[in-house]
């Protein structure tokens, strides 16, 4: 079940969680996800769930997805109150958590917000991350197909032709805001908290790991703050995945 809002002397709806969705920049909607995600949480937290869309790379490239997902963290900011909102999200959607936080503090000096979660997110759109050895593991050119059903499933090929439509190379290997893995440690400082999971058997698994290794180490401008003190603890959200 979701809080007791009453007994922190927040009523029901006064937090928002932001849910940036996931599809690689190019797939899936807010409605998609609206039954998978919004639903549930709605449910188990008792608060608003807000699942925006953003243009996807079949009509805009970057900046148009960050730059609209930017606009939506920081009215919810303004509305809620920073110690009011989460950010969650998915593949490209946790990307996109990441970066709307830092774009956000750098061009609008927005604060961080109470939290920020992401699943399996996609940090690294550098072609040189295309020779990590979990994507090459379940290549099919080096008898990944032998692994179908029991891990992650995506040929490089295919990462290849995503990540080309989201930004051109130039700016993927240069950007942070494309690929946050390249993030300075100014500009992580800007993040909350964060839980972070991803399976161990996931082709995007050693860029995750090594993002994981950079949070672990990073001087978060959220310290202090009450890490998700609005939810009841859970086996899911718990303090053991929190950098």
């Amino acid at each position: 079940g979701g809080p007791d809002a009453a007994s922190e002397g927040k009523a029901v709806g006064d937090r928002v969680i932001i849910y940036i969705h996931g599809g690689a920049f190019a797939c899936c909607t807010a409605d998609t996800y609206q039954w998978i995600v919004g639903e549930f949480l709605t449910e188990a937290t008792g608060q608003v769930v807000l699942i925006p869309s953003y243009e996807t790379t079949s009509t805009n490239p970057f900046p148009s997805a960050l730059e609209q997902m930017t606009k939506v963290y920081v009215n919810c900011v303004e509305l809620y109150g920073e110690d009011n909102v989460v950010l969650m999200g998915d593949s490209a959607g946790g990307n996109l958590c990441l970066t709307t936080i830092m774009n956000a503090a750098d061009k609008y000096q927005t604060p961080s917000p109470a939290g920020c979660v992401l699943f399996s997110p996609w940090v690294d759109l550098r072609n040189s991350a295309l020779f990590d050895s979990s994507i090459d593991a379940n290549n099919p050119a080096n008898g990944g197909l032998t692994n179908f059903g029991k891990a992650d499933y995506l040929p490089p090929n295919a990462i290849n032709l995503l990540q080309y439509a989201y930004a051109n190379k130039a700016d993927r290997d240069a950007n942070p805001l494309i690929s946050p893995l390249l993030a300075t440690s100014d500009m992580l400082a800007t993040l909350p908290p964060v839980f972070f999971t991803q399976g161990d058997q996931e082709v995007l698994y050693d860029q995750q790991l090594s993002m994981v290794n950079t949070l672990k180490n990073t001087a978060f401008a959220g310290a202090g703050k009450s890490r998700y003190s609005w939810y009841k603890p859970t086996k899911i959200l718990d303090d053991s995945n929190y950098y």
